[in-house]
């Protein structure tokens, strides 16, 4: 649980023990699972709630966290308020994104509140076969427009989405959802070029949630909005 609120008065009562604190904007807590427990704030609580499954890296290891009642990470907290900020803003946030950051966040979890051997928080140092990159690069591409997902991509190099997310990143160089973005991005390139649709109908042809969404995007990796590529693209050909 991470808390969004000012500093919010937190009672937990864990397997028969309480604790009773100021919980600060930014700090969390973290439960195993299968601990019954009761929570109670002193006034309205804006937090975020994420449940990770013990099964999240496969057949490979189990994840069960340790108990910690109030604590800081800087890494968890800047994923946590990415997560916090695309559900607040967006109905319905693209998956791809969303299994992105929670993968991140396991990983985290795995590594430095987990009871995990040390063998087991050891991420895989090989990448994608050439076979198993060809076929995710193709389904890629022919499904841009569409919802993809990390457990899809995954399921197409028959990984787990943990292994599959770290060995992707080794053998094309970026994250899944970076790849995507930036393919994304290119396909409506040449959708503006030739002009074809509006920006919101580019938008959703190349499969960003929103026109908003893919303005930012398309600002962030190009250097100028979507309408200033097209009109520098109209000047060329003059």
């Amino acid at each position: 649980m991470f808390n969004i609120s000012p500093v919010q008065g937190l009672r937990q009562t864990r397997e028969g023990r309480s604790f009773v604190s100021n919980m600060l904007h930014g700090e969390m807590t973290l439960m195993p699972r299968g601990v019954p427990s009761q929570w109670s704030w002193k006034s309205a609580c804006d937090r975020l709630d994420v449940i990770v499954y013990p099964d999240v890296f496969g057949n490979t290891c189990k994840l069960d966290v340790v108990d910690r009642h109030v604590f800081r990470n800087s890494e968890m907290e800047a994923i946590c308020r990415r997560l916090y900020q695309k559900l607040t803003l967006c109905r319905m946030p693209e998956q791809l994104y969303v299994e992105s950051q929670l993968m991140r966040l396991a990983a985290l979890l795995l590594r430095h509140h987990s009871t995990a051997a040390q063998a087991d928080r050891i991420p895989p140092s090989g990448g994608l076969t050439r076979h198993q990159a060809r076929r995710v690069l193709d389904y890629i591409e022919s499904n841009l427009g569409g919802q993809l997902t990390l457990t899809e991509l995954a399921g197409i190099a028959d990984l787990s989405l943990h292994h599959f997310a770290r060995m992707f990143k080794r053998t094309i160089g970026v994250a899944p959802y970076r790849y995507v973005l930036e393919r994304r991005v290119e396909r409506a390139k040449e959708m503006l070029r030739t002009a074809r649709g509006s920006l919101v109908d580019i938008s959703l042809a190349v499969g960003f949630d929103s026109q908003s969404h893919f303005t930012s995007a398309f600002g962030r990796m190009v250097g100028a909005t979507p309408t200033e590529f097209q009109g520098f693209s109209r000047k060329r050909r003059r």
